[in-house]
């Protein structure tokens, strides 16, 4: 089968309006669908994020096929200009004095907000409960056995927490400069693009959380890359595919969308080169590839690790996409990304990177259309690479999208940093200092630190003074413990779910509620406030995305928040609170059944 090279539109005009009709149909169209109830200010603004992704990847399909990805003239014969160990190794040490600031800091102050449920997810397994079917976890595998398994030869979990997620760190940086050094097409800047990737992910470090790391951000684009290496340095069909199955397992060990990603990338690659280069690629390690892949998938299924995964593609826990100048640049260049894959596969350049990774971004538009702030837009690794190495080839669109990057992206966040990690290390160290002088106990303080539950959306909370061993087991619906190193951790049973925490939809609240209704009912601890306010929205208003999305234009409330009524309606009907609280919380007893 032949396809015509001659593209459909032309006109430099008719390309601008045809990208800004894809572009607009994704950011407004959107609001036309209905969104199901959840916690969550797309339903509050009735913002279909489902909608906008396949808006956005039918329109990036269209756009591609009626220009053929002609968008702008090509260099000439560029020079490619190879990453240096100079650059890897002086960004290792950026990596671990960011560390080294994050975790002295953590030591005197308080831990990332990520840590908390992360550390709390460990302590689960550590007590023997199954995860995803006996408590709830949104990531992959790896980042529970992992810490688990070093806590089986050091006995200290949290320590055990921060030397993997510390590990992720810095082998992530070094799988940001495979990247860049694997990437598509000749290059002359990838020390501009290594720098710009790792400033910009280097902002998701103070979280503190696993699923924040490289090994996750950009760990779809590097195995793609890395499955693609492996071919064309061999051109065995066999290595390739054996490679492509430890890719997608352990992706999936990561997180479930970063395996769909990498698995669609490379299913999409492979049946291009069986169609088109059928010699060139075996039959049989393809269908081996396919084979262990569904396996996967099902078998993860079936262990329910894409529960959360599926409560998320709802809508649940999602911003509306909203116009923004760094917003528009990264849809422009996911934009890019099927331009130059078309355009290499009708140059019948068949083993080109571009075919694997703007198939698995495309797959990976619905993750990254999710939760939509600058972070998580981005998580459509293999689509942005591609689209980066694609227009960093064309000089025109290289020094647009290049000074648009540097004014809305780079140099504020390297300002931020020059900023932020000094202030943070000198307010660490007085407070350091203050507290040797009035002769604290370290050891005291983080055990206090740590005995504080915490509710959704709040950073901190006076302690629970519960004693050990325990009298009696308390179940807590909204609050958690902030460490599993406590008396109230071992007090507490917070159930399937970490309070509120990704109990974002009416199933969820069911479930938590057959949790409570248990026989006998056990008593349950909730804040000492009043009840109409114990499980606060987050998120509800949509002035939140000013300061998450920059946004330009704020859409207009249509909804009520999302109501935990049902839960508050359980508890009314099955408890009774106590005359007097406790240090800012409130022991709720059952009821007498009649």
């Amino acid at each position: 089968m032949h396809f015509s090279q001659k593209a459909l539109v032309t006109s430099n005009a008719g390309k601008v309006l045809l990208a800004a009709a894809v572009l607009s149909a994704t950011l407004f169209l959107p609001y036309l669908v209905p969104v199901p109830p959840s916690l969550s200010l797309s339903y509050v603004t009735q913002f279909s994020n489902r909608a906008a992704s396949l808006l956005f990847i039918a329109g990036a399909l269209l756009f591609a096929w009626l220009t053929r990805g002609q968008i702008a003239q090509a260099d000439g014969t560029l020079r490619d200009r190879k990453l240096s160990i100079a650059s890897l190794l002086i960004a290792l040490v950026y990596t671990v004095v960011l560390l080294w600031a994050d975790l002295f800091d953590t030591a005197v102050h308080r831990a990332g907000s990520e840590f908390y449920y992360n550390i709390n997810r460990v302590m689960m397994l550590i007590g023997g409960l199954r995860p995803y079917r006996d408590f709830e976890y949104a990531y992959g595998p790896l980042h529970l056995y992992v810490p688990w398994l070093a806590w089986r030869i050091t006995h200290w979990p949290i320590l055990s927490y921060y030397a993997w997620w510390s590990f992720e760190w810095i082998a992530g940086t070094a799988m940001i400069w495979c990247i860049v050094r694997w990437m598509p097409f000749q290059q002359r800047w990838r020390e501009f693009i290594f720098w710009g990737f790792l400033l910009l992910r280097s902002l998701d470090l103070w979280n503190e959380g696993l699923a924040y790391t490289p090994f996750r951000t950009m760990g779809a684009a590097f195995w793609i890359l890395a499955v693609h290496t492996v071919w064309k340095r061999n051109q065995s069909s066999w290595r390739t595919a054996l490679t492509g199955i430890v890719a997608v397992a352990f992706s999936m060990g990561i997180a479930p969308e970063q395996a769909v990603g990498v698995a669609a990338g490379l299913l999409v690659w492979f049946a291009i080169l069986l169609w088109k280069v059928p010699g060139q690629f075996q039959r049989t390690p393809a269908v081996v590839f396919l084979v262990a892949t569904a396996v996967l998938f099902a078998g993860c299924g079936a262990a329910g690790m894409f529960t959360t995964l599926l409560i998320f593609s709802k809508g649940a826990y999602s911003f509306p996409l909203a116009v923004s100048v760094l917003g528009l640049l990264i849809l422009l260049t996911y934009l890019a990304a099927p331009c130059a894959a078309l355009q290499q596969f009708l140059q019948r350049d068949f083993t080109s990177a571009a075919l694997p990774l703007a198939a698995g971004g495309l797959a990976m538009i619905p993750s990254a259309f999710g939760r939509c702030d600058f972070g998580h837009l981005q998580f459509a690794s293999p689509a942005m690479v591609c689209g980066i190495a694609w227009i960093q080839t064309r000089s025109t669109l290289r020094h647009m999208w290049t000074a648009a990057v540097l004014c809305a992206a780079i140099v504020p966040t390297l300002a931020s940093q020059v900023q932020f990690v000094p202030s943070r290390v000198a307010q660490a160290i007085h407070t350091h200092s203050r507290r040797d002088r009035t002769h604290a106990s370290p050891a005291a303080t983080a055990t206090t630190a740590a005995a504080q539950p915490a509710t959704q959306g709040q950073d901190s909370a006076p302690a629970i003074r519960l004693a050990a061993p325990c009298t009696e087991i308390y179940r807590s619906p909204v609050l958690f413990p902030q460490s599993g190193q406590t008396p109230a951790q071992a007090c507490m049973e917070t159930g399937y779910f970490m309070g509120l925490i990704n109990a974002f939809d009416e199933a969820s609240l069911q479930r938590k509620i057959r949790e409570l209704d248990q026989t006998p009912r056990k008593p349950i601890v909730l804040p000492d406030v009043p009840f109409s306010t114990s499980m606060p929205q987050a998120e509800a208003d949509p002035k939140f995305l000013l300061e998450v999305e920059s946004a330009l234009w704020l859409p207009p409330a249509r909804r009520a928040p999302f109501s935990y009524g049902s839960l508050q309606r359980y508890i009314l009907d099955a408890y009774t609170p106590d005359p007097k609280g406790s240090n800012g919380f409130r022991i709720w007893r059952p009821k007498t059944i009649n």
